[in-house]
C-alpha cells in the first residue's frame, strides 16, 4: 500500500503573492502555512476554505480550477502531489507522519473519491482521514476531513493487551448499571475485534484536549440492549470515552433483558437472491409482524427504486454481488427496565449495528420510524471507510446521523402518501419531533440554541429545520428559502452520505460543505435537472439555521449568442446569472480573447476587455476562441468561466493557373472559380501579381497577367463579400524555363516532377497557413550548406514505392542529373546543406521519400538534417541517410517515425535523437550508425517497438529513463555492442519489459529517489 512521508514544501516564487482571504482573519496561522496559502490561491480559482479553528487546519477546501501539471493520470498519486504541493497548510511536517490510501471508489457521474488515512508511527489516529474527489476530467473539485496536526507525545506501545482492555470494558458496563451477578450472566456480553488508534477527543468537542493510545471496540449482548463504543488508555486502563451505540428513535438507557419471552422475528429479503419473501417466524397471525414486515418492504422497495440500492449493506449500486442483506426485524421486544425480573414491552424501536438487526416494542411501529432506524443502517455502510468506521453516535456527528435518519424517515413516508415533517406522529404515545418546529419538542432550530454535550436527539433539530427550509422553502431568522422539492433533496443528500463526503468525525459545517458539494455535482452533470438555484438554496438553508458556511463560493455563468457563426461574428455575452454564495459580486472582468494581448503588457492571462455583466465584441476572422469572464467578490474570491465561440470562415478563396512554366514574355491564365463561398455574396476579386502590378476584375472570377521577366512570383488574390469580410489566398508562380532555384517565404504551391529540378537557395520558409504539395518523383536540392526548409505551415511530399521524392545535395548527380553543371569535378557528402525543421504546431509527411546529405555540422550550432517540433509529423517508408550530424532529431511532440531505414549518421552521431517528447519509433531498420536511438534527457518518453540494428556501434542508448518509456521487440546482429544501455537513472516508476533481443546493459544506471524500476538482467558493460 503507497504510503507519504510529507515533509516541509516551499514554492520559490517571483511573483507577488496576494494577501490572505478573509476566511483567516479570526484564525493564527504560521509562517509556513501563510506562504503555501498564498500559492494555493494564486493557482486556484474560486477558492473556497472551510478551517479547523482550534487546530488552524484545513477542514475542507474547494476549488474550481486549479493551475498544476499533473505528473501522473492515477488519482491516488494526484492526491499525494496535492499534500507535496500544499500539505503544509495541514501542519504536516515530521517525516513520521503519514498518509496512506484507506479507500477509492468512483461514482456513477464518474467522479473518483479517495481516502488517505492520517498514522503516526505506524498508528492510525482516530478520525485523522483526508478525502479527495475528482471530477471525471481529472480536475480536484474538493478536499475534506480532519487531520490531528499536533504529534502525540506519548508511545505508541501499548501496554495493556486487547483482552485486558476488554475486561475494563466489560466490568465498566457491569457497574454502569449496579448489576448482580446473575444478572451480569443474563447479559453474556461480547466484543467487537479490538484496534489501536491514537485519539484525540477534540476533533469531535470542538475544545483543546489530549491524545491517547486507545483500544476502541464494542462490547455489546445479544439479549438486552448493550452496545456500547469504549475507548480504553492503552497505557493505564482508564476509560477515556465510552459511546452507547444502539440508534434508537428517542434517548433511552440501557435496559436488561430478562427471562421474558421471545419476540416474534420477521425477515423482509432475502440476502442470497433479493427476493421478496415476506417471512414471518414464530406467529404467522401475529398483525404486528405482518405489519413490521410489509413496513420493511416499503424502506427496501424506497432505497431500491429510488437509489438502485440493494438493502442497506450495498455500497455499490453497480455491482450485482454487493448487497442484499436480509432486513431481520424482532417486534413485541420486551425488557427488565426496572431490574425488578418483571418483563415489559420496549417504548422504543432501534437498529443495532453489530447484531444488524431492528427491534421494535409493542404499539411503537410506524413507517418513519422503520424508515429512520434503517437508514440508520445505510449510515453505517455508507459513511467512511467501513460499516465501523461512520458517522460517531454523539456530539454533532451523532445530531447528523439522527438527522438524517429523520429526514430520510419522511421522505419514505412521502413516497408512500404520508409525511407530514412529524417523527413517529403514529406513535401511541404520539410524536416526538418536528422537522418543521423542532422547538415544538424542545429542539433547537438553529445553532444559537446548540446544546454542548447535549443529546444527539436534541442537536439533530438544527440539520433538521435545514432539510426542511431546503425542501418546503420558507423564512427563518430573516432568511428566505426557496425549496427545491423531495426529489431533489434526497438526490443530494444520497449523495452526501455516499460519496465519501462524510467521515466519522463531520460536524455541521462540514455537513453543510459536503451539501453543497454534492449539488454541485449534480448541478455541473445535469444543469437542467438540478440547476445551481438548488445550490443556492442550500447555502441559504444552512445559513437560515446558523450553520458556519465558510468562505463564499461564486458560480459564474457567461452565455454567449451566439456561440458560433461566420464572420464577421457579432457575439453578445451575459453574466449576471452569476453568483456568489457568502459575498456579494464587485467585479466583472471580461478577456474577450484569451489568445490576444489586448493591452500589450506581454501577457494574454491579465487582459480586461470589457467590465460590467454585459458585453459585447465582433470577430472579423475566422478562429476558434475562448472568452473568460472572471468574477471577484466582497471577500476578495474570484472565479471564471470560459465560453468557446467559433467564428467560421465565410468562404475557401482559390484560385487555378495556367500558361506558367514558359519563359518570358508569357501570358498566365488565373481562375478563381472554383472559391466556395458559405455566408454573403463576393463583391469583389483583388489580384496582386507579384511583380509590382495589381489588378480588380469586379465579380468576375478570371483574369490574365503577362509576365515580361523570368522569376518565381507569389501571386495573391484578395476575396471581397457584402458583410465587409474580405480574405486572401496565394499561390507560386514560376516563369521560365530550366530548373527553378527558390528562396523566402512561400505561400500555397505545388512542385512536381515536370517544374525540373529545385533548387533550394538558401532559407526557405513555408509560412504558416501554406501548404507544400511535393508530387510522386520529384527531386529537390539544396545548393549549399546554408540551405534549410522551415515549416511553419505544412509539408506534404508523399511519394510512391516506385516514384520516391528527393531531398538531396546539389552535387548529387545520381538524382536530377548534373544540376550545377560541373560534370564530375564535385560530388555528393554529408553535411552539404543544413536540415528540414518542422515547428511547433506545425505538420507533414514524409512518405516514399529518400533525404540524404544534410545535417551540416559545426561546433557551435549544429543542425540535424530532419528536426520535428511538432506532434503532426510522420516520417514512413523513407530512406534517411549520411547525415553530418543526427539524422533525425525528436525536439519535441510525437511525431510518428516508422519502417524507414536509417543509416549513415556521421560524426558519431544517431539515428534518431530524441530530445524531448514521445514519439513512436517503430518497425524502423538502422544500419551503420554510432548510435542507433539515443535518449539524453529525462523530459523524453519514447515508444520504441519492433525495430531492427545492424552494424551499430551502440543500437540504443538512454541516458534516462521516464516512467512513460516502452521498449519492446527489438532486435539486433553485428552491432558492436548488441545491447540496450541504459546509463543516468529512472524518472518515475519505470518497468522495462524483457522482450527484446537485446540484452540491457548497465552504464552507471541509478533508480531515481522514490522510484521503483522493475528492469530485466543487467549486463555488465
Amino acid at each position: 500500500m503507497k504510503r507519504l512521508n510529507i515533509g516541509l514544501f516551499i514554492f520559490v516564487c517571483t511573483f507577488a503573492l496576494p494577501t490572505l482571504a478573509q476566511d483567516t482573519t479570526q484564525i493564527e496561522l504560521t509562517q509556513q502555512q501563510q506562504t503555501v496559502y498564498r500559492q494555493l490561491q494564486t493557482k486556484a480559482s474560486n477558492l473556497s476554505v472551510s478551517w479547523d479553528k482550534q487546530d488552524a487546519v484545513p477542514k475542507w477546501v474547494r476549488m474550481t480550477n486549479l493551475d498544476i501539471n499533473w505528473r501522473s493520470a492515477d488519482y491516488t498519486e494526484r492526491a499525494y502531489q496535492l499534500l507535496e504541493a500544499f500539505g503544509s497548510l495541514y501542519k504536516i511536517e515530521e517525516p513520521n507522519q503519514k498518509l496512506n490510501l484507506k479507500k477509492i471508489k468512483q461514482d456513477d457521474q464518474g467522479m473518483t473519491h479517495i481516502t488517505l488515512q492520517q498514522e503516526y508511527q505506524g498508528i492510525p489516529v482516530y478520525a485523522g482521514q483526508l478525502q479527495f474527489h475528482f471530477r471525471a476530467n481529472g480536475s480536484i473539485a474538493s478536499i475534506g476531513g480532519n487531520i490531528i496536526s499536533s504529534n502525540p507525545k506519548i508511545s505508541s506501545k501499548p501496554t495493556l493487551t486487547p483482552q485486558q482492555a476488554k475486561q475494563i470494558a466489560e466490568k465498566t458496563v457491569r457497574s454502569q448499571f449496579n448489576l448482580t451477578e446473575e444478572q451480569a450472566s443474563k447479559l453474556q456480553l461480547q466484543s467487537t475485534e479490538s484496534e489501536l488508534y491514537f485519539y484525540n477527543y477534540g476533533v469531535f468537542s470542538k475544545h483543546s484536549a489530549d491524545t491517547y493510545l486507545v483500544w476502541t471496540f464494542s462490547v455489546y449482548s445479544e439479549t438486552a440492549q448493550v452496545n456500547q463504543l469504549f475507548y480504553i488508555n492503552a497505557h493505564d486502563g482508564s476509560v477515556v470515552n465510552s459511546i452507547n451505540n444502539i440508534q434508537t428513535s428517542k434517548d433511552i438507557d440501557t435496559l436488561v433483558l430478562a427471562d421474558c419471552a421471545d419476540s416474534i422475528g420477521t425477515s423482509t429479503y432475502d440476502e442470497t437472491s433479493s427476493a421478496e419473501i415476506d417471512t414471518v417466524d414464530g406467529a404467522s397471525t401475529d398483525a404486528q409482524a405482518w405489519e413490521v414486515n410489509g413496513y420493511a418492504g416499503l424502506v427496501y422497495d424506497y432505497y431500491y427504486d429510488t437509489f438502485s440500492r440493494d438493502s442497506y449493506n450495498d455500497t455499490n449500486s453497480n455491482d450485482s454481488a454487493d448487497g442484499g442483506a436480509t432486513l431481520w426485524s424482532y417486534t413485541h421486544y420486551e425488557v427488565d427496565g426496572n431490574n425488578d425480573g418483571v418483563c415489559e414491552q420496549s417504548e422504543d424501536a432501534a437498529w443495532y449495528p453489530i447484531e444488524k438487526i431492528m427491534r421494535y416494542g409493542e404499539d411503537y411501529i410506524t413507517l418513519d420510524v422503520t424508515g429512520h432506524e434503517l437508514t440508520h443502517a445505510v449510515i453505517q455502510y455508507s459513511v467512511g471507510t467501513s460499516d465501523d468506521d461512520t458517522l460517531t453516535y454523539e456530539d454533532e456527528s451523532g445530531a447528523l446521523n439522527e438527522s438524517y435518519a429523520d429526514v430520510f424517515g419522511e421522505f419514505i413516508e412521502f413516497e408512500n402518501g404520508g409525511g407530514d415533517w412529524l417523527h413517529r406522529e403514529d406513535y401511541v404515545d404520539g410524536a416526538n419531533r418536528s422537522l418543521e418546529n423542532p422547538d415544538l419538542y424542545g429542539q433547537p432550530d438553529h445553532w444559537s440554541g446548540y446544546v454542548g454535550g447535549g443529546d444527539v436527539h436534541i442537536n439533530s433539530g438544527i440539520p433538521n429545520k435545514a432539510a426542511y427550509l431546503l425542501t418546503e422553502g420558507g423564512e427563518h431568522h430573516s432568511v428566505t428559502v426557496s425549496g427545491i422539492g423531495t426529489e431533489a433533496v434526497e438526490q443530494i443528500y444520497y449523495r452526501v452520505l455516499t460519496q465519501d463526503y462524510l467521515n466519522i468525525a463531520s460536524d455541521f459545517s462540514d455537513a453543510y460543505q459536503a451539501t453543497l458539494q454534492s449539488c454541485i455535482d449534480l448541478y455541473e452533470s445535469d444543469p437542467v435537472t438540478y440547476p445551481f438555484s438548488y445550490c443556492e438554496s442550500v447555502y441559504d438553508a444552512f445559513t437560515a439555521v446558523g450553520i458556519d458556511t465558510g468562505t463564499s463560493y461564486i458560480n459564474v455563468v457567461a452565455t454567449a449568442i451566439p456561440e458560433s457563426g461566420y464572420a464577421p461574428l457579432t457575439v453578445d455575452f451575459d453574466g449576471a446569472d452569476s453568483i456568489s454564495l457568502g459575498g456579494t459580486i464587485t467585479d466583472y472582468e471580461w478577456d474577450l480573447d484569451s489568445s490576444v494581448d489586448s493591452d500589450s503588457n506581454g501577457s494574454v492571462v491579465d487582459d480586461v476587455d470589457n467590465t460590467g455583466p454585459l458585453a459585447s465584441s465582433i470577430y472579423s476572422d475566422p478562429k476558434t476562441l475562448n472568452v473568460r469572464l472572471t468574477i471577484t467578490d466582497n471577500t476578495g474570491n474570484s472565479s471564471y468561466q470560459s465560453t468557446t465561440i467559433t467564428v467560421n470562415d465565410p468562404l475557401e478563396p482559390t484560385f487555378s493557373i495556367s500558361g506558367d512554366g514558359v519563359t518570358s514574355p508569357a501570358t498566365v491564365s488565373f481562375d478563381a472559380s472554383g472559391t466556395v463561398i458559405y455566408s454573403g455574396a463576393i463583391t469583389n476579386y483583388t489580384w496582386n501579381f507579384g511583380d509590382g502590378t495589381t489588378a480588380s476584375s469586379g465579380t468576375t472570377a478570371t483574369t490574365n497577367h503577362n509576365y515580361t521577366s523570368d522569376g518565381y512570383y507569389t501571386v495573391t488574390l484578395t476575396i471581397t463579400t457584402d458583410t465587409g469580410y474580405s480574405e486572401t489566398y496565394s499561390h507560386m508562380v514560376y516563369v521560365g524555363s530550366g530548373d527553378p532555384e527558390i528562396s523566402g517565404t512561400l505561400s500555397n504551391d505545388t512542385w512536381s516532377v515536370t517544374g525540373g529540378t529545385y533548387v533550394i537557395d538558401g532559407l526557405v520558409t513555408i509560412a504558416d497557413g501554406a501548404t507544400l504539395t511535393i508530387e510522386p518523383g520529384t527531386v529537390i536540392k539544396f545548393s549549399s550548406d546554408t540551405g534549410k526548409i522551415i515549416v511553419y505551415g505544412n509539408l506534404v511530399a508523399q511519394g510512391t514505392s516506385s516514384e520516391s521524392i528527393i531531398f538531396t545535395s546539389y552535387y548529387d548527380d545520381s538524382y536530377g542529373g548534373d544540376t550545377n553543371g560541373d560534370g564530375s569535378a564535385t560530388s555528393a557528402g554529408s553535411g552539404d546543406w543544413k536540415c528540414i525543421e518542422f515547428m511547433e504546431n506545425s505538420g507533414g509527411t514524409l512518405s516514399y521519400t529518400v533525404v540524404q546529405n544534410g545535417g551540416y555540422y559545426n561546433s557551435t550550432s549544429p543542425d540535424p538534417m530532419i528536426s520535428i517540433s511538432s506532434s503532426d509529423v510522420t516520417i514512413k517508408n523513407s530512406y534517411i541517410s549520411a547525415s553530418e550530424h543526427n539524422n533525425i532529431e525528436v525536439v519535441d511532440g510525437s511525431p510518428a517515425i516508422s519502417f524507414n531505414t536509417i543509416t549513415s549518421a556521421d560524426n558519431s552521431k544517431s539515428g534518431i535523437n530524441v530530445e524531448s517528447g514521445s514519439p513512436l519509433i517503430e518497425n524502423n531498420t538502422f544500419t551503420d550508425n554510432a548510435y542507433g536511438i539515443t535518449v539524453p534527457d529525462n523530459s523524453a518518453s519514447p515508444v520504441i517497438v519492433d525495430n531492427i540494428f545492424t552494424s551499430n556501434t551502440f543500437p540504443i542508448y538512454l541516458e534516462a529513463v521516464h516512467a512513460d518509456t516502452e521498449l519492446s521487440g527489438n532486435t539486433g546482429s553485428s552491432n558492436v555492442y548488441n545491447g540496450i544501455f541504459l546509463s543516468g537513472q529512472t524518472y518515475g516508476d519505470v518497468t522495462l519489459t524483457p522482450n527484446n533481443d537485446l540484452v540491457y546493459i548497465n552504464d552507471e544506471f541509478a533508480v531515481g529517489s522514490g522510484d521503483t524500476a522493475i528492469v530485466p538482467e543487467l549486463k555488465a558493460l
